[in-house]
């Protein structure tokens, strides 16, 4: 009877160790993309669009929407990141994910297909966070 629950005390305590280490690597693994984009915007609208399916699709993905017309903190915010990646003519919608900053969007063929291909990229192989 010994010989059976020692196993199974072992098995349960790894089984216990390992559930917060597994979501810390989830925590880890997932993708900040920061929207900055403004009221009465259709572009932003087509990119904000995009962007809810495609955090559909991808759970690690985490969508930061921040609307720069009315918020205050989030256009300093804007300002700061602008400023960080050196954009001299910075326009909305505009779309930070790791170092990389997409500008404006045309539509899901070409600029949701450039989105899509840094996500990609991203999830596959770490990007770090140059908002937060």
């Amino acid at each position: 009877m010994r010989n059976r629950t020692l196993p199974i005390l072992l098995t349960a305590l790894l089984l216990a160790l390992a559930a917060p280490l597994a979501r810390a690597a989830d925590a880890a693994s997932a993708l900040d993309v920061y929207l900055f984009w403004a009221l009465g915007c259709p572009h932003c609208e087509r990119a904000t669009t995009f962007l809810e399916r495609l955090e559909k699709e991808e759970p690690r993905l985490r969508v930061h929407r921040l609307e720069v017309t009315r918020d205050a903190r989030n256009r300093a915010a804007f300002l700061q990141v602008v400023e960080r990646h050196r954009v001299t003519d910075p326009g909305v919608p505009f779309i930070v994910i790791g170092d990389r900053v997409v500008e404006g969007y045309l539509d899901d063929a070409s600029t949701g297909a450039e989105l899509r291909a840094v996500v990609r990229e991203c999830l596959a192989s770490g990007c770090r966070d140059t908002v937060a």
